[in-house]
């Protein structure tokens, strides 16, 4: 029955919706930690996230709200189309590749929200935190690097030791994610010491 299911684009389309959504509430609320007890001691060059709210849209609801919806739109169609296309032209080991690629990276996104929610519910009143620090970006963007490269490893041992496609799919998008994420870190830090020279 599940095996059944699982091969259902439409189906794991409406996993995706799930997934997505849970992305956005846990988004949401580091930003709002973020803004409310954690600013005034950590600072970050371009927001706590890769993806990050501004005070701006914190402020702009609607804002916030259309760029959700468009943002949910555009993607949970992109992905009915490829996998409808998969399922049609393709064999089931592409369709679980595919699969794996986009549920399993936001499984590693998942992880990396959980921490910031953790981490910014201790910044609050009488919570003994003192000082202040600021985070350039490259910073970031290298933590976040490391974090897609432990996935993008984890997942794929777990293709090699049982050749879960759907692992594959995993190892896949986080090992992307990360080179992607760490190249701009270096491009990042590169525009910082230039900054720093010119000054």
């Amino acid at each position: 029955m599940f095996e059944r299911s699982f091969y259902t684009p439409e189906l794991m389309t409406l996993v995706w919706i799930l997934i997505f959504v849970s992305d956005w509430i846990m988004n949401y609320n580091g930003a709002r930690l973020y803004y409310q007890n954690v600013k005034g001691i950590i600072t970050y060059e371009d927001g706590d996230n890769l993806r990050p709210i501004s005070m701006e849209e914190m402020r702009r609801p609607l804002w916030l709200l259309l760029r959700f919806i468009s943002e949910l739109t555009i993607s949970s169609s992109g992905i009915w189309l490829l996998l409808s296309v998969c399922k049609l032209y393709s064999s089931d080991r592409y369709y679980e590749i595919v699969c794996g690629f986009f549920i399993l990276l936001e499984a590693c996104i998942h992880f990396r929200h959980l921490g910031n929610v953790a981490l910014f519910s201790s910044f609050r009143k009488n919570s003994g935190i003192r000082g202040a620090i600021s985070f350039p970006n490259y910073v970031m963007l290298k933590a976040a690097s490391v974090d897609y490269l432990i996935f993008a490893v984890a997942f794929f041992f777990l293709f090699a030791l049982n050749g879960i496609n759907f692992a594959l799919g995993g190892a896949i998008s986080c090992l992307g994610a990360s080179i992607f994420n760490g190249l701009h870190a270096i491009v990042s830090r590169l525009e910082m010491l230039g900054r720093i020279g010119r000054a």
